[in-house]
């Protein structure tokens, strides 16, 4: 259905990504239903042609990996880069964004049910049409952004809030400008995944300005909870990317701006998105390298972090550990560290879990771990195995999965497995002399937490 605050029909300045276009999607209440793109129909007594880059979005989030032109038969098909999933009984609304490169008068329409690319059956009043704009020559304000130099510095797994991006910013002197949004693709040549960096950060002039948890698809949206304005005649501001390393040893990683629809920007004169251009648009994007010490720790999350009670061998995540230094290393020391809320005061084990162990799923071994009473906080309970014997081939990953089973009475219970400080937590030592291995990246490692929930049925929901 057409959403209530499509934009309005009105005059809207040429060449400049404005939404031309909202519409709802509704799940019923007997299932979730999934989108895979949308076909969209130009209408309108302008030439269907100058509707350029249409985009699809949610909450500012692009789900077509490249914008598309209206074509020769008045259409742009847009296929979503991952399938998009509303969850029965919800509403979602999509932003439909493009270009009007023509001072004629252009909408876009969904046309038909079948337009709409499901498995579901899709009903509701076709078409589904857009209010008509009308393209103006105007000078509008202009958002430049441009690469800041030609190479980003290495960063080294586990580091904190390190640097993927830098780039300047600068508006012409039009209009002041208001910041709204902003996503960056990651580089092609990145190598990579989006799950080697987390809790990302964009600043500028050295300021956190927006934050967001992870890059999901390769794309990366800063949504600001308090827009920036920038002033006009205003050059060269420091926009900065940065993230923490939690994966990703030995690869690079970089951030693009892949259409200009991706940045939200209004002017703040003529109330319009504005132009934006330069370098940092869809050009090659600098390289940061994972730099990896002599022995890494990866971390992989529990796939679901919902654990049943009365359970063996549930899974609280992976630690993946890999020499890089071209010799053997054995492991014969391992601290656990679980952060919880099972068990009181310093000196007590928990009690609604049991038989802590590691897994080693490369060898097929496990490795019993032993409660360790100390005097630290009483939420960290600590486990041991301090003669594990555990050769680590040099190119090779061992992957260590936390397990443990749940008792009948462990609903509510929550447990999150770290690596507390390997210097101290793990006993690395080369093959044949027993020269001590202390470059071991990150340090610290934290899995992500697992709660106990009270039964299958409540699991499955």
């Amino acid at each position: 259905a057409l959403s209530s605050d499509t934009p309005a029909s009105q005059d809207v300045p040429k060449g400049v990504a404005i939404p031309v276009l909202r519409f709802n999607v509704t799940a019923s209440n007997d299932g979730d239903i999934v989108i895979n793109g949308v076909k969209f129909t130009a209408i309108g007594l302008g030439k269907a042609q100058d509707i350029k880059q249409v985009s699809v979005f949610h909450n500012n989030n692009r789900l077509n990996t490249s914008a598309r032109d209206v074509d020769s038969n008045k259409e742009a098909v847009i296929n979503f880069s991952q399938p998009f999933t509303v969850s029965k009984g919800n509403t979602v609304t999509f932003e439909v964004r493009a270009k009007i490169d023509g001072d004629n008068k252009y909408g876009l329409s969904i046309a038909k049910a079948s337009d709409v690319f499901t498995s579901a059956t899709v009903s509701g009043s076709f078409p589904i049409n857009g209010n008509i704009m009308s393209g103006v020559n105007v000078d509008v304000g202009e958002l430049t952004i441009i690469k800041d130099g030609t190479s980003l510095a290495d960063v080294k797994l586990g580091d904190q809030q390190a640097i993927f991006g830098k780039y300047k910013i600068s508006n012409n002197n039009v209009e002041d400008i208001t910041l709204n949004a902003i996503s960056f693709k990651k580089d092609p040549e990145s190598s990579a995944s989006d799950n080697d960096v987390e809790n990302l950060g964009l600043y500028l002039n050295g300021n956190l300005i927006a934050t967001a948890p992870s890059i999901t698809n390769r794309f990366v949206t800063f949504t600001l909870t308090n827009p920036i304005i920038i002033n006009k005649s205003t050059d060269n501001q420091r926009l900065v990317i940065k993230a923490d390393v939690v994966g990703g040893a030995g690869k690079d990683l970089g951030f693009k701006i892949d259409a200009e629809s991706d940045v939200v920007a209004t002017g703040n004169h003529y109330g319009y998105q504005v132009v934006v251009k330069g370098n940092a648009i869809n050009t090659e994007a600098n390289l940061a390298k994972i730099k990896a010490g002599e022995v890494t720790i990866e971390k992989v999350n529990a796939t679901n972090d919902k654990l049943l009670v009365d359970v063996d061998n549930q899974e609280a995540g992976t630690f993946k550990i890999r020499v890089n230094s071209g010799k053997n290393v054995e492991l014969s020391k391992f601290v656990l560290t679980l952060d919880t809320n099972d068990g009181n005061g310093t000196t007590t084990a928990p009690a609604f879990i049991e038989n802590i162990e590691l897994y080693n799923k490369t060898n097929n071994t496990t490795y019993d771990l032993s409660y360790v009473a100390t005097s630290s906080t009483s939420s960290l309970k600590q486990f041991k195995n301090d003669s594990m014997g555990l050769v680590l081939n040099s190119g090779v990953t061992n992957e260590l999965v936390v397990r443990f089973d749940t008792k009948a009475n462990s609903q509510g219970k929550y447990y999150t497995a770290k690596i507390k400080d390997a210097l101290t937590d793990l006993t690395l030592k080369e093959l044949g002399n027993d020269t001590l291995i202390t470059d071991i990246t990150p340090n610290t490692v934290e899995l992500k937490k697992v709660t106990v929930l009270s039964s299958s049925a409540e699991f499955s929901n």
